[in-house]
């Protein structure tokens, strides 16, 4: 199964409460299946309002086979 990382369409942020900012950029390592792939730094208000996207968000089938997997960073 191919992952991405979380990524948002400038118009459709209005549905994550909370969204601040997102900075996409090509990932430094390829996926399980060495593909490329993007990974995106996206900024929230607080922990909760990210936690909250997160969980809406982890595992959505952006296409057949083509999900994203989202994680916190430290």
């Amino acid at each position: 199964m191919a992952h991405t990382a979380l990524q948002f369409v400038p118009n459709e942020s209005f549905r994550y409460r909370g969204f601040q900012t997102a900075q996409v950029k090509p990932s430094t390592k390829p996926n399980g299946a060495g593909d490329k792939v993007k990974t995106a730094e996206v900024v929230f208000e607080n922990a909760q309002l990210a936690a909250a996207a997160r969980q809406m968000l982890d595992g959505f089938q952006l296409k057949k086979g083509w999900n994203m997997a989202v994680t916190f960073l430290p």
